[in-house]
């Protein structure tokens, strides 16, 4: 990837509520299951600032929903993640800004997602979702959990 994202620390204090203009709406995520571990965190709709549960102070995924974010929210938080991509990207841009993916997945007909890792300093999973007419609507931006890095994997496979 070509995009040199934001230092490990930085990103684990993230919190959505930094973005927003009011907490109202903000809901926690217990228990919440994904990638085979269990996290905390807070989110609103689809967009998410998830926390591993046996270490609940370090944020280690982000995902946001472009589509329902106010595009200046949206836009703040790609910034701070330092990623070059807005809402509405057609995958050329994506690609252009990210370069070649590690894979593609098409789950649906009209929209891929494409599944980048970073380079060596701070590597991170991101995945980015492009619906053919609505361009970029969904990223997603994982750091490493002791699971993942147990089983020599950042992608999520093993």
């Amino acid at each position: 990837m070509r995009a040199k994202l934001i230092p490990y620390p930085v990103f684990g204090r993230l919190r959505l509520a930094d973005f927003l203009a009011t907490s109202a709406g903000i809901e926690a995520r217990t228990d919440w299951e994904y990638l085979d571990d269990v996290w905390v965190g807070e989110g609103v709709g689809f967009t998410e600032f998830l926390r591993l549960d046996e270490d609940p102070d370090v944020v280690r995924s982000v995902a946001l929903d472009l589509a329902d974010l106010p595009p200046e929210v949206s836009g703040a938080i790609l910034t701070a993640l330092r990623l070059p991509l807005a809402t509405g990207m057609h995958s050329d841009e994506v690609l252009a800004r990210l370069g070649d993916p590690d894979s593609v997945d098409r789950y649906v007909s009209d929209r891929a997602t494409y599944n980048f890792t970073s380079g060596a300093e701070a590597r991170y999973a991101v995945s980015c979702t492009v619906h053919n007419a609505a361009g970029l609507i969904y990223v997603t931006v994982l750091a490493p959990t002791p699971r993942r890095l147990a089983v020599g994997d950042l992608d999520g496979e093993a």
